[in-house]
């Protein structure tokens, strides 16, 4: 057991760092940081506007925006889809690890980018609010009052969700949002990856995208009962209200839909006798 560990995790540092720390992600990252900052910059200039100052707790509604989860999902699984094929370069690695070792040294380097991508992102997205930044460990009348306005006419870029304030504490919704976020990020690229190995093509990035856009066309077409299928919707801490509880939505649900997702997607990885195929 513990020389399968070792050697999963001597692939998953060498499979992070030969497809995913390289100038692929610098450059789509600088693109997805322009993104970020576009999203926020409404945000910073009310309250500079305002001559307000604002608490750190901008990632509980940066996450539970539908527009932004459904970027940030759709390109951390462009990032990640790399890590979920197998080239003829790999083969050497490959063989010297063992299938097992392989497959699970893959699940760990999805695991570890599903947590550095949600980290980057609660990083960069309270930098941005430097200039009006103020430590605080409640929410603060500026999320507060925003929350309570229509924050689209005021040139906001995102959904303030008032359900967040009123539910929970600043501490909570930055702990669940983040968790959820990453166990949504990792339940879409096990996801890729258990589909790729199953099928020798590139199918699972098909159906992973396909799940990001669940969301929209469960709105679109009145079919919320289905909600709780829908990986994009669960990740959404403003989601989980008294409303949606019809639609079988909790957020003890959600998490235990992530985990065991999680769990049975790395545990038919390691148990599948096959070989993944090659990427096209």
């Amino acid at each position: 057991m513990s020389n399968l560990i070792s050697k999963s995790l001597a692939v998953s540092k060498i499979r992070l760092r030969d497809r995913m720390w390289n100038k692929r992600l610098l450059m789509t990252g600088g693109v997805f940081f322009l993104f970020l900052f576009m999203t926020e910059e409404g945000i910073v200039r009310v309250a500079i506007q305002n001559r307000m100052y604002v608490s750190p707790y901008i990632f509980p509604f940066l996450s539970s925006d539908w527009v932004f989860q459904m970027m940030a999902s759709g390109y951390f699984v462009w990032l990640v889809s790399d890590l979920c094929t197998v080239r003829p370069s790999d083969e050497y690695i490959r063989r010297r690890a063992g299938e097992k070792s392989w497959r699970f040294g893959n699940c760990i380097a999805l695991l570890v980018s599903a947590l550095a991508f949600s980290v980057g992102i609660l990083v960069f997205s309270t930098s941005f609010f430097f200039p009006v930044l103020q430590p605080s460990m409640e929410w603060g009348r500026f999320w507060n009052t925003l929350s309570k306005v229509n924050s689209s006419a005021f040139g906001v870029r995102i959904q303030v969700s008032p359900m967040l304030p009123h539910l929970y504490k600043p501490s909570e919704a930055m702990f669940l949002s983040f968790l959820l976020q990453t166990l949504e990020l990792s339940w879409l690229a096990l996801l890729m990856y258990l589909l790729n190995s199953f099928s020798y093509t590139m199918m699972g990035l098909y159906v992973s995208v396909a799940f990001i856009f669940l969301d929209v066309f469960l709105s679109n077409t009145m079919q919320e009962r289905y909600y709780r299928f829908s990986p994009v919707t669960l990740a959404q801490l403003g989601n989980y209200t008294l409303a949606t509880r019809r639609y079988g939505m909790s957020l003890s649900y959600g998490i235990l839909f992530f985990l065991l997702g999680n769990i049975l997607f790395s545990i038919l990885l390691l148990l599948e006798p096959g070989r993944m195929g090659e990427s096209a």
